[in-house]
């Protein structure tokens, strides 16, 4: 039977074995866009395209967009749900990725769309998205898995013009 001293020495030596363990983060983001259109006077639509890390963890169904404006005095959450999702090509063709079973490194791009109606004009409009945290793929960041992706889009209603934001040509 243990002593005292044997049963202090034990829980001294599990609490410096968890106290040393990583930190487990879900590391997955490699990165993320955000835009909007107009779709008519007043109603716009957002749309995320989110590129995950195959190798980290699931993305998630939704995404939570916060659409504020300080003049107006207005904060909303507005949900955005993925109705897209596909590997993108490598650039080594024929070469398979972890995203289908392979051992190369792969990207998974995941679209959202929600749409909200911004009826009051107001020039300080501020759609933002921020998760925790990026891909250790991710090298021009130190220590990119304890960084968030923030995004933010602008946007102003005063002159009433049904507008969007700038868009990439391609992935």
């Amino acid at each position: 039977m243990p002593t005292i001293s044997n049963k202090l020495r034990l829980f001294i030596a599990l609490l410096l074995l968890v106290a040393s363990a990583p930190l487990a983060r879900a590391s997955h983001v490699l990165g993320a866009e955000l835009t909007y259109r107009c779709l008519n006077q007043g109603v716009y639509e957002f749309t995320v395209r989110y590129y995950r890390d195959c190798s980290g963890i699931t993305a998630p169904n939704t995404l939570s967009l916060t659409v504020a404006s300080a003049l107006c005095n207005t904060n909303m959450t507005l949900t955005l749900t993925q109705d897209t999702m596909y590997a993108l090509p490598t650039l080594c063709q024929g070469v398979p990725t972890n995203c289908n079973g392979g051992q190369a490194p792969g990207v998974m791009l995941h679209i959202y769309r929600g749409t909200t109606a911004l009826t009051m004009p107001c020039g300080d409009w501020v759609a933002s998205y921020t998760e925790c945290c990026r891909s250790t793929l991710v090298t021009n960041l130190t220590n990119a898995a304890s960084a968030d992706l923030y995004l933010e889009a602008r946007l102003n209603t005063q002159n009433q013009q049904c507008n969007r934001s700038a868009v990439f040509a391609q992935n």
